[in-house]
């Protein structure tokens, strides 16, 4: 199994907008490619975001980073972002 894990800061005025990304992709992705997607975000600090994403393997990891939807997706996540997002894949072993 791979797991990617974003970590981002949306920006105050976009946590709705955030949300509903969110949602897109999950449903976009999920559907099709993913086996969980979450979106935590820190007690003290609402704003500071990681979405956590499981994968069958790492191929299926690699193909959806390299689809034109994810590119749209990320793109509009780094509108919204004021920091980041730093991306990091794991392998569970």
């Amino acid at each position: 199994m791979s797991v990617t894990l974003y970590f981002y800061r949306a920006k105050a005025d976009q946590m709705e907008a955030i949300l509903a990304l969110y949602r897109e992709w999950r449903q976009l992705v999920q559907e099709e490619r993913s086996v969980s997607a979450e979106l935590l975000s820190r007690t003290q600090d609402p704003a500071e975001m990681i979405m956590l994403v499981r994968f069958e393997d790492q191929a299926t990891a690699w193909a959806v980073a390299e689809s034109a939807d994810y590119r749209a997706w990320y793109s509009r996540l780094v509108h919204l972002a004021e920091m980041g997002p730093i991306v990091s894949q794991y392998e569970i072993i």
